[in-house]
């Protein structure tokens, strides 16, 4: 949503890493609205897609959901919806305002599953 409402239109075909480097590009969004994302979010987050990818698409290789996986993977994906949603939104409506509690309630909870899995 944030990449659309700055002009940036996303590949059909784009994947999850692809459309969260493309929103950590002053190029495509532009500061104050750039998603800060690096090298270790960026590992950590690939890590959870690749856990996500072999779930929906299991094959008869290694399982890659593991506690440690999603300890590491999910506050990067609450901190990136935080991030482009709730503190730094493209555009002001972007959610509801009587949305924005709840949705906080729910990174909230995800990042508490996360912090459960580290120990």
């Amino acid at each position: 949503m944030a990449l659309n409402a700055s002009g940036d239109g996303i590949p059909a075909q784009a994947g999850a890493t692809e459309i969260v480097l493309r929103a950590a590009t002053k190029d495509r969004l532009p500061a104050p609205y750039t998603l800060p994302f690096g090298a270790s979010a960026r590992r950590d987050f690939e890590l959870l897609v690749e856990a996500r990818n072999g779930f929906m698409h299991p094959r008869a290789l290694s399982w890659h959901v593991t506690p440690r996986t999603l300890a590491r993977g999910l506050p990067v994906a609450t901190d990136i919806v935080q991030h482009l949603i709730l503190t730094q939104p493209v555009l002001p409506d972007m959610i509801d305002p009587s949305a924005q509690t709840s949705l906080r309630d729910c990174l909230e909870q995800i990042d508490a599953l996360a912090d459960f899995l580290s120990d």
